[in-house]
């Protein structure tokens, strides 16, 4: 049987979508792994909303989730309204997602990254000294 998209066409076929998997140190519930995706939904200083809190604890159900690209520094803006990992209230936003996430049974890692070539223009003009990366590990356990 072909699989046709759903997960329980899957789980009837006898797939192995639903069944744990070993990856490194870490067992993971099933197969699922959500990439990441920039989703835009930062508020104000950047900082993860309660929106970006109930996207990723949706998605708990995953294997694994992998973060949008979170700006490491304020020079690293690729995208309008990404939540970054660069201030103390950014950090504290990530938190509050990890916590949901863990919450209802979830696992993700951040996806970290520096927009380079595609900085905004009030990323260029407003980022002030080097930046720091102080959240890294933030899903880590």
């Amino acid at each position: 049987m072909a699989w046709n998209g759903s997960i329980d066409s899957a789980a009837r076929s006898g797939g192995r979508l639903l069944e744990p998997v070993e990856l490194g140190r870490y067992t993971l519930p099933n197969r699922m792994m959500m990439s990441a995706m920039t989703r835009n939904r930062a508020g104000a200083g950047d900082v993860p909303t309660a929106s970006v809190v109930r996207y990723y604890e949706q998605r708990s159900g995953a294997g694994l989730i992998i973060t949008e690209g979170s700006p490491i520094s304020p020079q690293g803006i690729g995208y309008p309204s990404t939540p970054g990992v660069h201030s103390d209230d950014q950090v504290d936003g990530w938190r509050r997602v990890t916590e949901a996430v863990h919450g209802a049974g979830g696992s993700g890692r951040g996806a970290h990254r520096r927009g380079s070539r595609c900085l905004t223009l009030s990323a260029r003009r407003t980022a002030p000294g080097p930046g720091r990366n102080r959240a890294g590990g933030w899903l880590a356990g």
